[in-house]
């Protein structure tokens, strides 16, 4: 059944988050804290008074909304409201960057980040930047999201030189505005580059070159993200000449809330 949440007299500006950053606590726990959202449709506020703890064992209010943690998956993290006020502010995590299945009581929800479960079926650690990092009060919609250990593409020794996709779906999300690549790049020949551009891109938006050949020369690249059809983020790459191989790691992204 969908509800209609009630009107706050009152309500803070379009579409404002203010606060709930995200905190990896352990391999399936992380902590929102303090903060407020306007919910999805811009109509309420959604307000977190005291940090919250997320248990992706757990099924409901706090933990995961429907099933059981999967590996190598990307979850989306919600602040969940009730719009009378008599259910407590909770948060989620979802397979859905636009749904959750909602506890019940609860009628307003607002993504607030994504965070990726590894191949152990464990929250790989991570830091989220933005309005947390830049004192109590700021105000953005904007986070960056840094993950401890580079995550791999399928690009492990990539040698296409031309324009090839670069899979991202499973560690970046479809809002996400730039990714922060690593680059191993073993050149054949020196000064030899990869080269980067976002879905939709006629051009390279990130370069990154070596002058060393006979080994992979390592460097961080950001890069701006497009989104295709489906829509799932999307970069593409290619290297100077068939000669060289290159790996290509995310180590994180801007998340667009």
């Amino acid at each position: 059944m969908t509800t209609t949440p009630n009107t706050q007299l009152y309500p803070a500006g379009y579409l404002d988050i203010n606060g709930l950053g995200l905190l990896w606590v352990s391999n399936t726990t992380l902590t929102v804290s303090i903060g407020q959202a306007r919910d999805i449709t811009n109509t309420n506020d959604i307000v977190n008074s005291a940090a919250l703890t997320l248990n992706m064992a757990t099924n409901g209010a706090n933990g995961l909304d429907t099933g059981t943690i999967a590996a190598s998956t990307l979850y989306y993290v919600w602040i969940v409201g009730d719009s009378t006020d008599y259910s407590t502010t909770c948060c989620l995590a979802s397979l859905s960057a636009t749904a959750p299945t909602l506890p019940a009581a609860y009628d307003m929800q607002r993504r607030i980040g994504a965070i990726y479960v590894n191949g152990s079926t464990h929250i790989a650690l991570f830091w989220q930047q933005g309005a947390e990092s830049q004192g109590a009060g700021t105000n953005s919609s904007s986070r960056w999201m840094i993950y401890d250990a580079p995550i791999a593409t399928g690009i492990t020794a990539g040698a296409s030189t031309s324009y090839a996709a670069v899979n991202l779906e499973k560690t970046v999300p479809a809002t996400a505005s730039i990714v922060k690549i690593e680059v191993a790049l073993n050149a054949g020949t020196a000064f030899d580059s990869v080269f980067l551009q976002p879905y939709g891109g006629t051009g390279a938006a990130a370069v990154f070159s070596s002058a060393v050949t006979g080994t992979a020369l390592l460097g961080i690249v950001d890069c701006p993200v497009g989104v295709n059809a489906t829509p799932l983020p999307d970069l593409k790459y290619k290297v100077s000449s068939s000669g060289d191989a290159v790996a290509l790691d995310v180590q994180g992204y801007v998340d667009e809330l």
